[in-house]
């Protein structure tokens, strides 16, 4: 790839640097102010009437050869970046919130931390350090040097990607333990367990640890279960728990249903339901009301529930069911599944099936805010990390011992749903046909013609 000639000015002054098309606008910049004896870190470049993104290559950045860009000063007064980790030992991904004079290593174990990982002080059994190594478009930080710089420094800014990996290195802990002072001690520990800081996290985020490119799981004594569970305690100890086991026979339930005829006859009851529905909807001779006067007709007819039951199936076809109250949060829901499972401190997600969305444990929003004004809920339940190699059951042997037959609890729940939608359907429809059927019904009278015709 041949070179080409970019023209740098500052104050009246011109130098010529040589560079490469896939070399960065940082390279640049401090080329330029190497020679101008110019620190780096307060300046920056600007082509034409734009700033000149520092982090793309050069080639990306527009600048041909013969291009004139100006050194200009930069405010060094640090903001927010959000940037995302790609954690490529256990393939996951982290959004973190840092600031622009963070040095890199800052901004991992920020992140390490929100993702329960010890990214900047692992340390192998042979005592040697693992590195971590940063990726980011065309530029790899290999050194702690590197890694010492702030994230300024190397163009990052706000949605920017950061690809992570630990590589065993030949440098001794004890040799640069010193150098890792914004780390607590106790996260050096040789057995990499995660600390009490983890409980600042979520509890989706629990530690692991890697040992020679391999990932084992938290030892079970690591206390990582959310605050809110001690408030909810009482609540779930009152709770009726009530597991469903899946069928024993491997034929689909549906295929032993046999289909009756009747159901899909149209009744003329029925018929008579349908047409007083369309009718009612079809009306629009009421006056116009207003967005206030609107609210306050959805909210009063918006349907009244006192309990809310919600349904969780989890990986193994087992389902556990018990009552919310609608005001509770959805942290209640994953607290309470914690409760029935034997490894409370598991990682997994909570989702709903139709439409497809995941709730976070620590959302704060009631229950009829995320799942609507229903009666009885379905929820998924989703395994994370290792937890998904897990084969054994993941409930209780008390819950498990108790458990029902799930035929005959779809039976039953069906039976009650077509139930409730019968007893709503003629709630709202039977004065209506009552009404209608009055005062349309014609009396049977002779015709005219038939009297005079017998005349």
């Amino acid at each position: 790839m041949s070179q080409f000639t970019v023209h740098a000015n500052f104050q009246n002054r011109r130098i010529q640097v040589r560079m490469l098309p896939n070399e960065s606008g940082q390279l640049l910049l401090e080329r330029s102010c190497k020679v101008l004896e110019l620190d780096a870190a307060g300046y920056g470049l600007k082509a034409g009437k734009s700033m000149v993104d520092l982090s793309l290559p050069l080639r990306l950045s527009g600048l041909i050869a013969g291009s004139k860009v100006e050194i200009v000063p930069v405010s060094n007064k640090p903001y927010n970046v959000n940037i995302a980790l790609q954690l490529e030992d256990i393939n996951s991904r982290v959004s973190v919130t840092v600031s622009s004079s963070d040095t890199v290593l800052e901004a991992l174990n920020k992140g390490g931390a929100t993702a329960g990982v010890n990214l900047v002080q692992r340390v192998a059994d042979s005592g040697y350090y693992y590195i971590p190594t940063v990726r980011f478009l065309n530029k790899t930080l290999v050194s702690l040097s590197d890694l010492s710089k702030p994230i300024s420094y190397y163009g990052i800014k706000s949605a920017s990607l950061l690809r992570v990996k630990l590589e065993l290195s030949d440098i001794p802990f004890e040799h640069i333990k010193n150098d890792l002072v914004f780390c607590h001690p106790e996260e050096a520990s040789e057995s990499q367990r995660p600390t009490e800081e983890n409980k600042l996290v979520s509890i989706q985020s629990t530690s692991t640890e890697i040992t020679n490119g391999s990932i084992s799981q938290p030892a079970a004594d690591t206390p990582s279960t959310p605050v809110t569970r001690t408030e909810n305690e009482s609540k779930m100890n009152s709770r009726k728990v009530q597991v469903y086991k899946s069928a024993e026979s491997s034929t689909p339930q549906n295929a032993n249903y046999e289909d009756d005829e009747a159901t899909y006859e149209l009744t003329l009851d029925r018929a008579k339901q349908y047409q007083a529905m369309l009718s009612n909807k079809a009306r629009s001779n009421g006056p116009l009301l207003t967005k206030a006067l609107r609210e306050k007709l959805q909210e009063e007819r918006a349907p009244q529930i006192s309990e809310m039951f919600i349904r969780i199936r989890l990986p193994d076809e087992t389902q556990i069911q018990s009552g919310f109250h609608p005001n509770e949060s959805i942290n209640a829901v994953y607290s309470f599944v914690r409760s029935t499972l034997k490894d409370p401190t598991i990682n997994f997600q909570l989702s709903a099936p139709r439409p497809a969305r995941s709730f976070d444990e620590s959302d704060t929003s009631t229950l009829t805010d995320l799942l609507g004004f229903s009666s009885r809920v379905l929820l998924l339940m989703t395994l994370e990390g290792q937890a998904r190699m897990q084969r054994n059951s993941l409930l209780k042997d008390d819950y498990l011992k108790s458990a029902l037959d799930i035929s005959a609890a779809t039976e039953s729940s069906s039976a009650d749903d077509l139930k409730h939608t019968d007893d709503q359907n003629s709630k709202h429809t039977e004065p209506t046909i009552t009404k209608s059927a009055s005062k349309t019904a014609p009396t049977k009278s002779m015709p005219k013609w038939l009297k005079l015709g017998k005349k």
